[in-house]
């Protein structure tokens, strides 16, 4: 049942889903899936990674911002990330796994891309501290901060 505007309402499994919620989800994945039928999986992740690709090199040139202009650009290419993130490769790269094979093999293809992205995602949490620590910053939670220079 949809709420009065503003208000949240029951999304499609019952959850509740707030008007922001619902323009995220048509933004994003809505998106990928619209484009993906007449362009096809490889050119939306191909346009994803290139857009995650200028936006991780924008923040790596920014740095430690200095001011509310790059503090700015640096949100917004936080948010390029996150939304190419959406449309291109989180929302296809499964696909790859399960089309990309025959019937026969697709459930091992599944699983071993599966195993592939855990243990990519194990190793990433047990080396980002020593890179941290080799590069010099300061890591605090999820996030890594330059050491000022006082």
């Amino acid at each position: 049942m949809r709420g009065n505007e503003g208000e949240p309402h029951d999304g499609p499994q019952g959850e509740q889903v707030g008007d922001g919620d619902a323009a995220e989800l048509a933004a994003r994945g809505l998106l990928g899936i619209r484009w993906a039928a007449p362009r096809g999986a490889w050119p939306m992740m191909t346009l994803g990674f290139a857009i995650q690709f200028v936006a991780i090199a924008v923040l790596g040139l920014i740095g430690e911002p200095s001011g509310t202009a790059v503090v700015t650009a640096g949100i917004l290419m936080l948010g390029a990330f996150m939304f190419a993130q959406g449309f291109g490769p989180g929302a296809h790269i499964m696909s790859y796994a399960s089309l990309g094979f025959p019937t026969s093999m697709r459930g091992v293809s599944i699983g071993f891309n599966q195993a592939v992205l855990r243990l990519g995602s194990t190793l990433t949490l047990f080396f980002f501290p020593v890179l941290s620590s080799g590069l010099g910053t300061v890591c605090t939670g999820s996030s890594s901060l330059r050491p000022s220079s006082v």
